[in-house]
């Protein structure tokens, strides 16, 4: 039986596996085009990726060192099937949009290292009292250490899902 650590990494893992297959099936030399005016390049969403995983791991990091007092509230089941409902559209904040300055490799190398520390983090997080660790989220409300977790990995789910349509969008130019 997996614990819960290795249950959250395998969690991520799968994620990060579906990433990777929907950027390989955007040309290399398509990754850096937007398919429209208002639409990221592929690479853009990969850098929006390593903005937000590295901002929520932040916070949580800051939240592990500092618990509050009591358990966090009963927070609703958050699951990746939920948060790679495409028909949903969410705008990200100013603060996760990304510089499009980044070429794909580059992006991918930012995500890949925010993701050690993402590791890291769950790793480390099973000396703490994780069940005392809350944060919110601007839509889906406050979400407990574990929650986050998955929110991460529905949200690289849910961009790999972006970076196909990205793909075909280019195709049919």
């Amino acid at each position: 039986m997996q614990s819960r650590t290795e249950e959250l990494l395998a969690s991520l893992d799968s994620a990060h596996e579906t990433l990777l297959s929907a950027i390989a099936c955007v040309p290399a030399a398509l990754r850096e085009q937007r398919p429209a005016e208002n639409r990221w390049s592929a690479a853009e969403v990969v850098e929006h990726l390593a903005i937000v995983e590295d901002r929520i791991v932040e916070l949580l990091t800051q939240q592990l060192a500092n618990p509050t007092d009591t358990p966090a509230q009963s927070i609703p089941t958050l699951t990746v099937e939920a948060l790679t409902d495409r028909s949903l559209k969410r705008v990200a904040s100013e603060a996760s949009q990304p510089s499009g300055s980044l070429v794909m490799e580059e992006a991918l190398d930012a995500l890949n290292g925010v993701r050690v520390g993402t590791g890291e983090m769950i790793r480390t997080a099973r000396d703490y009292p994780v069940d005392r660790v809350a944060l919110p989220h601007p839509a889906l409300g406050t979400l407990d250490f574990r929650t986050w977790i998955v929110f991460i990995a529905g949200h690289q789910t849910r961009h790999a899902a972006q970076i196909r349509e990205i793909g075909e969008m280019l195709a049919g130019q």
